[in-house]
Formats: structure tokens, sequence, C-alpha cells
């Protein structure tokens, strides 16, 4: 996102990068194994956090990994400077003198064209959100234990479910917020709804803070949040202009906006202002779309590609269906003429002159809808598993843990029950598949492991074999499209 806006952000290999509450490693560790010749520093108040992280790095076997357990008010001048500093889930839930903190470390130990990432909760969508955190707070504020806090809520939530009426708008409202909270894992209802500390800000507001701190506003992390692609041209147009921070600020009235993923550069920097397909010149491009069997690229045949979470997306310009598809069969990305010339080949032409153009304008057309994504390199995982499937280390090590969410290789998260963390924890390279079958076969007969189907448990070693014989065919492609196999 740095390149796009002109600042010549560090390329991961070899750079440095600090991460301010890092927990128990997730992702830190998950980018450390894939760039070994970066540097990382993760920081932690919680010794019991620290704790964790170190045990895991140790499992891990990565030598560019320091922890260190200190707040950030109290971080080592002499730390040294990073290309990216990372603050996720901190600004809105600490003391203000450590969200203070926070801006100074940017300021501090950032790098002459580093790029910092801070999230927070914003107005005027926290209005709703931060409601339904009182509930959950006064539901609770007589119970102690952490876990008989999070049940508590969710008892709470259920009642409120049951009992909000449907047919005016307070109940629709309040249920929407709802629904967003019973899905979220337990560490997030108590991070960030049950925190002592949490606090919103309007995103000027923040903006303004940063600046104090010699910092400006580069970006959003998702592109297309900016642009407000859903927001009529003729609404647009009539937006008070000369200032993108106060045309991002009209933007969150109108969508509601409850969080951002902000990035941060030095003030001395000026930015691009003008985006057009030459943003991905020496980038990489990569989606994560579906496409129909036996698309059509015939002219003015529209082919129908949905994303990961079910959207839709269509066109009828053949060459961008080309250049879709040919992202489809590499997740991981391509360099992005490299891309133009596979489209044009799966159409059967030589490259033209305008060719290189037409796409990238198609492309930063796809990427204010958040369809794809540009990267300096490519991800790192593969597709199908070999004859020995590997998953991921840190894939591994989550499932062994019990993790609520699991890290993938493409630095997202994925929710995996108890058959995935057995399976995953037994694909470590040394076994075929017929070898994995044989060892699930061995976790149900030891107990470990209960299979029940339509209802009736299944214990019978020809018919676990049968049905493991077919799960493992899905889970692997599964685990492929979920970025979790490295072989």
């Amino acid at each position: 996102m740095a390149r796009i806006f002109g600042i010549a952000a560090a390329a991961p290999d070899g750079c440095s990068v600090l991460e301010l509450g890092c927990g128990s490693g997730g992702h830190l560790f998950s980018m450390a194994r894939q760039l070994p010749q970066t540097r990382f520093v993760g920081l932690d108040l919680s010794e019991v956090e620290i704790g964790r992280a170190r045990s895991r790095c140790k499992v891990l076997g990565l030598q560019n990994v320091e922890l260190i357990h200190a707040s950030i008010t109290d971080i080592d001048p002499e730390l040294g400077e990073f290309d990216y500093v990372i603050a996720h889930g901190i600004y809105s839930w600490v003391p203000d003198e450590v969200r203070q903190a926070v801006l100074v470390t940017c300021r501090r130990h950032l790098a002459r064209d580093g790029v910092a990432y801070v999230s927070y909760n914003t107005f005027p969508g926290w209005y709703l959100r931060g409601m339904v955190r009182d509930m959950m707070l006064y539901h609770v504020e007589e119970v102690d234990d952490p876990m008989a806090q999070i049940a508590g809520s969710r008892e709470l939530l259920t009642l409120l479910g049951q009992a909000l009426p449907e047919e005016n708008l307070y109940g629709a409202l309040l249920r929407n917020e709802m629904d967003h909270l019973v899905g979220q894992p337990d560490d997030y209802v108590y991070h960030d709804q049950l925190s002592p500390d949490n606090k919103a800000f309007w995103f000027r507001d923040f903006v303004a803070a940063a600046e104090e701190h010699q910092l400006q506003y580069l970006a959003e992390t998702v592109f297309s949040t900016m642009v407000g692609p859903n927001v009529p041209p003729a609404v647009m147009a009539r937006l008070p202009s000369g200032s993108r921070i106060r045309t991002a600020q009209y933007l969150d009235f109108i969508n509601h906006r409850a969080f951002r993923h902000t990035l941060l550069v030095h003030e001395h920097h000026e930015l691009e202002s003008h985006l057009d397909w030459r943003i991905w010149q020496d980038k990489w491009v990569a989606a994560y779309l579906k496409a129909p069997d036996g698309a059509d690229l015939s002219d003015g045949v529209a082919i129908p590609f949905e994303d990961r979470d079910g959207r839709k997306m269509s066109t009828s310009n053949t060459l961008m269906n080309a250049v879709f598809l040919e992202l489809c069969h590499h997740p991981q990305g391509l360099e992005f003429v490299e891309l133009v010339v596979r489209a044009k080949a799966r159409m059967g032409e030589p490259l033209e002159d305008g060719d290189i153009a037409e796409a990238g304008a198609g492309l930063l057309a796809a990427l204010a809808y958040d369809r794809v994504e540009p990267l300096l390199a490519p991800y790192r995982f593969v597709l199908q598993a070999g004859e020995l499937p590997l998953a991921s280390h840190h894939a591994r090590l989550a499932a062994q843990l019990k993790d609520a969410c699991m890290p993938t290789l493409r630095h997202d998260q994925v929710t995996l029950d108890e058959f995935d963390r057995r399976l995953l924890m037994l694909m470590d390279g040394t076994r075929t598949r017929s070898q994995l079958v044989e060892e699930l076969i061995g976790i149900v007969k030891r107990k470990e492991l209960e299979i029940e189907v339509d209802g009736e448990h299944i214990a019978d070693a020809e018919q676990l074999r049968s049905l493991f014989t077919a799960a493992l065919k899905m889970k692997l492609w599964a685990y492929g499209r979920d970025a979790l196999l490295e072989a």
C-alpha cells in the first residue's frame, strides 16, 4: 500500500518489524518463518504471553525473532529503527499515557521510509457497538472470573436475541451487532468488549493526534475502504473536497464505520495523489477468486467470479476475464506483467500495445472493490499437497496448542474443528495419504476422537477408512485453498 502512494517502503525480505502487544506470537511467527532474513521484535506487557511466545519461538526454531517483556511506555530508545511498526488491538484498549506512547514509538523507532500500522475503534459505528458493550458489562459487573464473564456476556446476547422485536429499527440494529459478536471467539469478546479500557475516536481526531507526533495519514490496509465504491458518484461529487481526511471522515459517516486499520508515515513525505494503472508496475497481484467450470472467454460473455466471502463479480471484458482466471489458478500471486502475458496467452493472442494499461486499469477498479491485492512478493504456500503432505509449521503448532484461530500463510486466520487439528498435527511431511488415514483410525480406536454420521457413532475400521479417505481428499483441497500447506 505504501508503494502505491509513492513511499519507498522496504521489501519484506531483509527488513525489520516491531510489533507492539505481540501476545503469544501469532502472525509475527508466521511472517518470521517465511522471511528468515528479516528481523522481528515483539513486545508485550504480559509476562505470561511473552513466556508462551518464547516457548513457541523455541519450538518453531526461529532465529530471527526477539521477544521483550516490557510496557510500551518503557521501550528502550536504543532499540533502533524499524521499517514497519505494528500496533494491532492496542490503541483503543489502553490508558491515555500508553496511547501516547504508541505514537511516540512510531515516530521515534520508524525508519525514514517506514510504515506504522495502528488499529482502533471509530465513530460513528462504535456508538452502537459500545452500547452493546455497556449492556454486557452491566450484566457481568459482579463476576470476577474472565471465562464466567465471557459466558455471561454470551448468555445476555442469547437472551436479548430472543426478546428483541424484529419489526422495529432498534431491534434490527441491535440484532445486527449481536450477530457480529456471536460469531467471534472468546478472546475477542474478552479483549474487545470486556476490557476496562475501550475508547473510540473520530477519524479526524486520530489523524490530528498522529500529526502532533510528526506522523501523517497514509492509507488504510484495505484500499476499498478508502474510495467508497458503494457510494453513488453523485453523492461523492457533492462531498466537501480539498482534503482526503475530510472526505474519509464523511465516508465514515455514510458507512457507519466502527473500526479502522490505519497506516502512518513520517510527515516529510509527499504522497502520490493521482493513482492510475501504473501502481501495478514492479508489483505482484493476488486474488482469492473462484470461477465456474468451463468459463467461456468469448467476446462479450460475462463470467461470474466469486470471492472467499461469497461476493459476486462479473465483467464482459475478455482481457479482464482472462486476467481473473489466471489469478484463480495462481492465488499465491503473479508478477503484474507476467499476469497480463499469461492472460493474453489464455486468450490465444499475442501481447499488444495497450494491453498492459487496460489490464492495470481493470485491476485498479477491482482493487477499489477489494477483489484483488497488490504484493511486493508472492505468498509462499502450495495449492496441492505432495506425496507427503506438509502443513505449515505454525499451523501444526497452533493445532497442537488448540488455538481458537490459526494464522495462515496468507497472513489471515481460519477457524478449525477438532478433526482439523488432529489431521494437521499429523501432516509433518513424513506420512503418505494412506498413512494419514491409518493414523486417524488409530486415534478413533484409542477413543481420542469421536466420529458421528447421521447421529450414529462410527467405530468400524473399514467404515472409518472409507470416510477418512474421502475426507482427506476434501481437507487437503481446503487446506491448499486456505494457505495452510507448505508442500
